[in-house]
C-alpha cells in the first residue's frame, strides 16, 4: 500500500506551533530559575566568555538557517526541511536557557528568546515557502 509522505498543511502548522511553544517554555523556565537563584545573584567570572561564544554559535546557526535552501533544501521534503530549520531556530533559545542556568542575567535570555521567535516567524510554513521549496526541488537535478 502506497503512503503519502507529504503531510497536510495543518500538520505542518501544528508542528511549527509546538516547537514555537517550546521557546516560550524555555523563557518561563529561565525566568523561574533566575528568580529562584535570586535576581541580584552575581554571575560567575567566566560567563562573559560563554555569552560571547553562544552569541557566535547562535549567529552561525542563523546563517546556516538562511543558507539552508541551498545547502540541503532539495534533499528533503517540505516537512523534513522545515523541521531541520525549526530545530536550528529553537537552538537559539536553548543557548539563552543554558546561559541562565550558568548564572547570566535575565535580559540575555530574553534576547535569545526574541531572536528565536523572530526566526520562527520568518520560517513559518506558508504556502509561499512551500512553493519555493517545491520549485527548488524540481529545478535541482537528482543524483543517483
Amino acid at each position: 500500500m502506497q503512503t503519502n509522505t507529504e503531510p497536510t498543511p495543518t500538520t505542518v502548522w501544528i508542528l511549527w506551533f509546538a516547537l514555537l511553544s517550546s521557546v516560550a517554555a524555555y523563557a518561563v523556565i529561565g525566568v523561574f530559575l533566575r528568580q529562584m537563584n535570586g535576581a541580584d545573584a552575581a554571575a560567575p567570572d567566566g560567563i562573559a566568555v560563554m555569552r560571547y561564544a553562544l552569541l557566535g554559535v547562535a549567529f552561525a546557526v542563523t546563517c546556516i538557517n538562511f543558507l539552508a535552501p541551498r545547502l540541503f533544501g532539495p534533499k528533503f521534503n517540505f516537512m523534513q526541511f522545515c523541521i531541520i530549520r525549526w530545530a536550528l531556530a529553537e537552538a537559539v533559545a536553548i543557548f539563552g536557557l543554558v546561559l541562565i542556568i550558568l548564572g547570566e542575567e535575565l535580559p540575555v535570555l530574553l534576547i535569545f528568546v526574541a531572536w528565536s521567535i523572530a526566526l520562527f516567524m520568518i520560517l513559518a510554513p506558508t504556502e509561499g515557502a512551500k512553493r519555493r521549496h517545491d520549485e527548488s526541488r524540481m529545478s535541482t537535478p537528482s543524483i543517483g
